[in-house]
């Protein structure tokens, strides 16, 4: 018996060594990169922590609660990578039964990513400046829209860190992903829906080559409810005739209630068919 379980634990130790000896060597800036990465979402959400406190209920608590949730979610993505590379764990992900390869325009995707966050920092530190020498309803309304900008940046942080340690990002529960029956089904239409509408959608090309053109568009949802609303949107690029060229996905677009908040991104179309493109449609459902 002591034999046998000598044996088991020779057989162990020696596939941890050979785990060990296969495993991909992680450069040491890169784990850095993580470990600061992870520091940064943890601060976040001691911050964010010490915030929920302050409030017993309320809009901001629910907006502080959203927030919350997103960083809870980005910490708890970043650490199982972090693990994944100390323990030599090769991690693969699969999305709707195939092995998920990150967007070729991955890098693109997190400077434009980084330019947003860049800027709503900037909105971010005067409206905390606004709220602070503010009292009253006016505070009120100034620390609301603190919190809402506040969690968007928190989405987006979480969506550039995704992209960044290529982890696809899911929106729905597994086995409820939509297919495109289903959206077309769920287009906005302003005369059965009385909570929110689609103000405007727009589009312009801002820059172009031989290989591809890019769309920049811009998007404006109305909240008429009286509580904060996610929406998800696809943004649709049709030729003159309504044909769909190419769409745009856009997730978790809060607007406050009794408010309207305007959305922008960017698709980049292939050149050969770039010029086609004639139309921008937008299609808004709510979460």
């Amino acid at each position: 018996m002591k034999k046998q379980i000598l044996f088991q634990l020779v057989m162990i130790s020696f596939i941890c060594l050979v785990l060990v000896g296969c495993a991909e060597k992680i450069p040491p800036e890169k784990m850095k990169m993580l470990k600061e990465d992870i520091s940064a979402v943890q601060t976040q959400i001691k911050n964010a922590e010490t915030e929920e406190a302050k409030y017993e209920g309320g809009l901001i608590l629910a907006l502080i609660k959203l927030r919350l949730e997103t960083l809870r979610q980005t910490f708890a993505m970043l650490q199982r990578g972090e693990k994944s590379w100390l323990f030599g764990i090769s991690l693969k992900f699969n999305v709707d039964g195939k092995t998920y390869v990150p967007p070729t325009d991955t890098d693109q995707q997190i400077k434009a990513i980084e330019e947003e966050l860049k800027a709503l920092d900037g909105k971010i530190l005067k409206q905390q400046a606004e709220a602070l020498y503010s009292g009253g309803l006016i505070q009120a309304m100034s620390l609301a829209t603190l919190s809402t900008m506040r969690f968007s940046y928190a989405m987006l942080d979480h969506r550039r860190l995704a992209l960044k340690y290529r982890v696809p990002q899911y929106i729905l529960p597994e086995g409820k992903m939509s297919k495109p029956s289903d959206l077309s089904s769920s287009v906005l239409d302003t005369k059965k829906e009385k909570d929110f509408e689609i103000v405007s959608v727009n589009m312009k090309v801002t820059e172009s080559n031989d290989v591809w053109w890019k769309f920049a568009w811009r998007l404006t949802i109305k909240n008429k409810s009286e509580s904060p609303q996610i929406f998800d949107a696809k943004i649709e690029f049709q030729d003159k005739e309504g044909f769909i060229i190419t769409d745009h996905d856009g997730h978790n677009l809060l607007v406050p209630p009794n408010s309207q908040e305007t959305f922008t991104g960017y698709e980049l179309i292939n050149a050969r068919v770039a010029g086609n493109v004639a139309i921008v449609n937008a299609k808004v459902r709510k979460r």
